[in-house]
């Protein structure tokens, strides 16, 4: 199920299913594409984002993450090689690559 989905099935008249789904599409933004296909990221989302001059896109199923490269720096040396293939094993199972 998508969270679109998932937040249309949550009931609003409770406060904190409200809160929750206002702060979770708080920064959902339409973006229309441009006659050369190319698109212009709201500066509220970079600026939150830190991405400045450059950006690390990374698709990831049905979905694109958009990273500066300095976050994803951090992001990725915060765990070794040996920790994420630890977490790999034990989220994806014995899946075999």
């Amino acid at each position: 199920m998508r969270v679109e989905e998932k937040l249309a099935k949550i009931s609003n008249l409770r406060v904190d299913s409200a809160n929750v789904i206002r702060n979770f599409l708080r920064n959902a933004d339409d973006i229309t594409l441009d006659n050369q296909n190319r698109l212009a990221l709201p500066s509220a989302l970079t600026d939150w984002a830190g991405i400045s001059q450059k950006v690390i896109i990374i698709g990831v199923g049905d979905r694109l993450e958009l990273w500066s490269p300095e976050e994803l720096d951090t992001v990725d040396a915060s765990m070794s090689e040996d920790e994420y293939a630890k977490l790999f094993e034990q989220i994806m199972g014995d899946v075999s690559l």
